[in-house]
C-alpha cells in the first residue's frame, strides 16, 4: 500500500471512530433521560397512596335513648357543667296517626266535569215536565228513567263495557217498535223531543254513553227477563219493571238519578265514577236554622245520608279542623275538594282531599273530559312526627363501666322525672355504604394508576434494552475501527522509515 493511500485510509478510519464515539455519547444520553424517567415513575409509585377500606367501627357508635309513654326520646348531645349536671339535646318521636297524608294509590281516572251544558242541562229539567223524566223522578220509576235514557241515545247499535248488543231503534222504524218516542209537548205526556235530540246530539263521543248503554242493559235484563234484549222494550210493555224486586228497581233508579246529576258540566264541579267531590267544610242540599246548625239534609251522597244531624254537625266541626291542617301544610289561600269513600275491611269512609288549584290546573282530554295528568291526592293517615329540644338539663347515674344508666330531666318547675336509658351501638349504615362505594371507586383509580405507570415503566426499560444493544454494537465496531486503525499506522510507519532511509 503506497504511503497516500494508506495516511487516507487512516483519516477515513479516524472519521468513522469518531462518528461511532459521537453516537454513543448519544446513546449514553438517551439512556441517562430514560433513566430519569424511570425513576420518576417508581417515584409516583412510592408516592400514591394506598386506599383503605372503611371500619364499620369508624361508622359505629353508642346511642341512648328513653320512652315517655309513646313517646320515644333519642340523646343527640351530651355536654357536661361545672355542677355536675349535663346539658342535653334529644329527638322527640312519636306517631301522629291523623296527620294529614299523600295517597298515592290512583283514584282518578274518571275525573270528569259533565257533559252537555249548564243551559242545555237546565232546559231539560224543566223541560220535560209531564214526560218520562218528570214520572221517574215523582215516583222513583226505574222503567220511565230508562225510557229517558234511551232518548240520549242515538239510534243504532252499542256494545256493553263487558260486550253484550244492546239495540236503540229510531222511531218509525219498520218493526214499529220505537225505543225513541218521546213526542211533543202537543201530544200530551211525553215533553220535547227536539231537546232530546240536542242531548243525544251532545253525547256523543263522551264516556257518558257507554254509562248509559251498560245501564239500559241492566235494566232490559232485570226488569224485562226473557225478552229481547234492546231498549224498546221500555216503551213496547205495557207493565214497566216487571222481573226486578222492589229493592233492585230502587237501586237502579238511584243509580240512574247519579247518573243524571253527571250530564251538567259546570265549572268547578269534578267527578270521580258516580262520587261527586264538594267543598271542604261545606254540606250543600242541607236547611240550616239561624245559627248556622243543619237541622235537615235533603242531598243523595251516600254517606251524608248515612249520618245523623247530630253527626252532620260534628261533621263540619271536624273538616274545620281538616281545613286548619291542610292551609298549615300547603298554604292559606288554597280551596278543598273531599270525598268520602267506604273502607269495607272497617266499615268506615276515609275522607280524600284535593287541592282546588290541582283540579283546575290539570288537563282534561277535549273529548272524554278524562284527566290527562296526575292529581295529588291526600287522606287522614300514620305519620311520623319528630320534634328536636335543645339545651335541657339533665343528670346521669352510670355503672361500672361507665355507660350512663338513667337519665334525670327536669321541668321548668324544677321537677324531675327519671327515666332508664336504654342503650343501643347502631351503625349509619347509609354512611358506611358511601364510604365502602367511595373506597371501591378509589381503589378502581389506584389500580389503573399502578398498571399505567407500570405499562409507561416497561415501556422505558424495552427502549433502554434496544439503545444498549445499539451501544454494544457500536463498541464492537469500534474495536475493530481500532484494529484496522493500528493495522494502517504500521503500514505507514514502516512506509515512512523505508523512506527515510533510501534518501539517508
Amino acid at each position: 500500500m503506497g504511503m497516500a493511500a494508506s495516511q487516507a485510509r487512516f483519516l477515513g478510519l479516524t472519521a468513522r471512530k469518531t462518528n461511532v464515539e459521537y453516537e454513543g455519547q448519544q446513546i449514553n444520553q438517551q439512556r441517562t433521560t430514560l433513566a430519569n424517567q424511570s425513576a420518576n415513575y417508581y417515584n409516583q409509585l412510592l408516592g400514591m397512596s394506598v386506599p383503605v377500606p372503611p371500619s364499620v367501627a369508624d361508622y359505629t357508635k353508642t346511642v341512648y335513648s328513653f320512652k315517655d309513654g309513646a313517646l320515644t326520646n333519642t340523646l343527640t348531645n351530651i355536654q357536661a357543667t361545672a355542677n355536675g349536671e349535663y346539658k342535653i339535646s334529644y329527638l322527640r318521636k312519636y306517631t301522629d296517626d291523623f296527620s294529614i297524608v299523600s295517597y298515592n294509590t290512583h283514584r282518578l281516572a274518571e275525573l270528569s266535569q259533565g257533559y252537555i251544558s249548564e243551559t242545555t242541562y237546565n232546559k231539560f229539567l224543566t223541560g220535560t215536565n209531564g214526560g218520562c223524566y218528570t214520572s221517574a223522578v215523582q215516583n222513583y220509576d226505574a222503567g220511565h228513567y230508562a225510557h229517558t235514557f234511551a232518548h240520549m241515545l242515538q239510534p243504532g247499535n252499542y256494545t256493553t263495557s263487558d260486550g253484550k248488543p244492546l239495540t236503540i231503534y229510531p222511531p218509525g222504524s219498520a218493526t214499529g217498535l220505537n225505543s225513541r218516542w218521546w213526542t211533543t209537548p202537543s201530544a200530551g205526556s211525553s215533553g220535547d223531543i227536539k231537546l232530546m235530540d240536542e242531548i243525544s246530539a251532545e253525547l256523543v263521543g263522551t264516556p257518558m254513553v257507554q254509562k248509559i248503554v251498560d245501564l239500559l242493559y241492566e235494566f232490559m235484563c232485570e226488569c224485562y227477563p226473557g225478552q229481547e234484549i234492546d231498549a224498546t222494550k221500555v216503551l213496547t210493555e205495557g207493565t214497566r219493571g216487571k222481573g226486578a224486586s222492589a229493592e233492585r228497581k230502587n237501586e237502579l233508579a238511584q243509580r240512574a238519578q247519579e247518573l243524571v246529576t253527571q250530564l251538567k258540566y259546570s265549572p268547578g264541579e269534578y267527578w270521580i265514577g258516580n262520587d261527586k267531590l264538594r267543598e271542604l267544610g261545606k254540606i250543600p242540599d242541607s236547611i240550616t236554622d239561624a245559627n248556622g246548625n243543619i237541622i235537615e239534609y235533603l242531598g243523595n251522597d251516600p254517606y251524608l245520608k248515612s249520618l245523623s244531624i247530630e253527626n252532620l254537625n260534628k261533621l263540619l266541626l271536624e273538616e274545620q279542623r281538616y281545613i286548619a291542617e291542610l292551609q298549615e301544610k300547603f298554604g292559606e289561600n288554597v280551596n278543598w275538594q273531599v270525598r268520602y269513600v267506604k273502607n269495607t275491611s272497617s266499615n268506615t269512609w276515609e275522607p280524600f282531599f284535593y287541592n282546588t288549584k290541582d283540579l283546575e290546573n290539570a288537563l282534561f282530554d277535549e273529548d272524554t273530559s278524562l284527566q290527562l295528568t296526575h292529581i295529588p291526592c291526600y287522606t287522614i293517615g300514620a305519620k311520623e312526627v319528630i320534634n328536636e329540644l335543645k339545651n335541657q338539663t339533665a343528670k346521669f347515674e352510670q355503672d361500672s363501666t361507665g355507660r350512663y344508666t338513667s337519665i334525670t330531666l327536669y321541668d321548668e318547675n324544677g321537677n324531675k322525672t327519671t327515666y332508664a336509658l336504654i342503650t343501643e351501638t347502631v351503625t349509619d349504615q347509609a354512611k358506611y355504604d358511601d364510604a365502602m362505594n367511595q373506597y371501591e371507586y378509589d381503589k378502581y383509580l389506584y389500580d389503573k394508576a399502578i398498571q399505567e405507570i407500570n405499562a409507561k415503566i416497561e415501556i422505558t426499560q424495552l427502549q433502554d434494552k434496544n439503545l444498549e444493544l445499539r451501544l454494544k454494537q457500536l463498541d464492537t465496531e469500534q474495536n475493530a475501527i481500532q484494529t484496522e486503525m493500528d493495522a494502517v499506522s504500521k503500514v505507514i510507519e514502516k512506509n515512512t522509515e523505508s523512506t527515510f532511509k533510501t534518501f539517508g
